[in-house]
């Protein structure tokens, strides 16, 4: 019977104590033995690749990277929130929500699908002042001959222009943010 190492540790089951002239020792216990020391030291490596001198060495290299990426004052609890945060954002950018009313947008907001066949529609851009940057993505997704406008707050451009319509199915503005105005991209 061989090592059962690396799927689980062996133990006393798999290799028993041997005491001599109490039980016999033949060479399946002490090939078993040599199985797991064997199986340790291909896992592990006995002779790392490289220019490091043993297992021990390769592991105190790799956290020497890792601290220097992350440094020594890492906070992983700060470091969870940050990822939260971004997968909110990552949320919100995927985010398909369709209208059929007069909206104004939020950061909440990403692709807005726009159903104007009971009247138009008005899309409103936030503030570019607001400090954050983003997408929308605004989409007719009606036959009607009702129009879908997409304006900016006052004082603020789309392209130069105060509004953009949108008249036909299907037809789609993807619009981003810059402190100066909106932009159709």
């Amino acid at each position: 019977m061989s090592s059962i190492y690396p799927s689980a540790l062996d133990g006393y089951a798999q290799l028993p104590l041997v005491v001599d002239t109490v039980t016999q020792i033949n060479a399946d216990t002490v090939n078993r033995l040599r199985s797991a020391i064997v199986n340790l030291e291909t896992e592990l490596g006995i002779e790392p690749s490289g220019s490091y001198i043993d297992v021990r060495t390769r592991l105190d290299a790799l956290e020497t990277i890792v601290t220097g990426l992350v440094g020594d004052d890492f906070d992983l609890t700060e470091f969870l929130n940050r990822l939260g945060d971004l997968e909110t954002k990552v949320e919100q950018i995927l985010a398909v929500t369709l209208v059929s009313s007069n909206t104004l947008l939020d950061e909440t907001y990403g692709t807005v699908l726009v159903d104007a066949s009971l009247g138009p529609v008005e899309i409103t851009l936030p503030s570019v002042a607001n400090g954050f940057v983003k997408i929308y993505n605004i989409k007719k997704i009606d036959s009607s001959s009702n129009v879908v406008t997409i304006s900016p707050q006052t004082g603020e451009t789309l392209d130069g222009e105060s509004y953009f319509e949108i008249n036909y199915q299907y037809d789609s503005y993807s619009i981003v943010n810059h402190p100066t105005g909106w932009f159709n991209i």
